[in-house]
């Protein structure tokens, strides 16, 4: 097929998921395929500092929930999580999600007016994060905030694989909802052992920062 004949033409190859490596291994990559992780996954807080904002330093003097949903089906079982939340702590809530994806009464959508330094500085100054976006847990875990994650759909080999990876799997609700599943904690309940999360994250990250040295020397020495 086409796609054969043009991974003759790499020397590597990489993918961010284990489905794709054995999809593309079990149907006849020419060359051995890698798992990698999502470049985010590299990184550490202290690596974001350069790109964080300074001009909406009063947030951390405010404790909100951060509200980052992409479009979904379940949207409004999302929001009525993150409104109880709200209630429960007695907090309001920054929803840091573009207007055309979720609008929510009363709820500024702040999305469209926030870049990648505004949004990292609202994810690391909040309490708690809720999300069912793969880079809103990504970053929620870098910057050692609590979250409820929502399964966009069934099956979302990104944000189940990262759960896996981070040993949070009980931080991740199907689609259903925890709601519906009786025998499913609130994640918000659930306390998080960062130093474990952290040296789950770094173990593969090691792998993953070896294969791109690889490829990138290609089998020769560095000068």
């Amino acid at each position: 097929t086409l796609w054969r004949q043009a991974l003759r033409n790499f020397s590597s190859v990489s993918v961010r998921e284990k489905e794709s490596v054995e999809y593309l291994t079990e149907n006849g990559s020419p060359i051995k395929i890698e798992h990698v992780l999502d470049p985010t996954l590299l990184l550490e807080s202290k690596d974001l500092l350069e790109v964080e904002a300074n001009n909406i330093t009063e947030l951390s003097h405010e404790t909100y929930i951060v509200l980052y949903i992409l479009p979904s089906e379940h949207t409004q079982e999302i929001i009525d999580y993150v409104r109880d939340l709200s209630e429960k702590l007695g907090v309001p809530i920054r929803n840091v999600s573009w207007d055309k994806d979720v609008e929510i009464p009363d709820i500024e959508a702040l999305g469209c007016d926030l870049g990648p330094s505004e949004f990292l500085t609202y994810i690391k100054n909040s309490c708690y994060v809720v999300t069912n976006s793969f880079h809103g847990m990504v970053f929620a875990s870098l910057y050692h905030r609590r979250f409820t994650a929502f399964q966009r759909q069934a099956n979302d080999f990104r944000q189940i694989n990262l759960v896996r990876l981070l040993g949070l799997e009980n931080r991740l609700l199907p689609t259903d909802g925890f709601k519906t599943y009786s025998e499913l904690k609130d994640p918000f309940d659930i306390e998080v052992d960062w130093t474990r999360v952290d040296e789950r994250r770094r173990k593969e990250a090691q792998h993953s920062v070896s294969f791109l040295k690889r490829s990138i020397l290609d089998g020769n020495t560095a000068h």
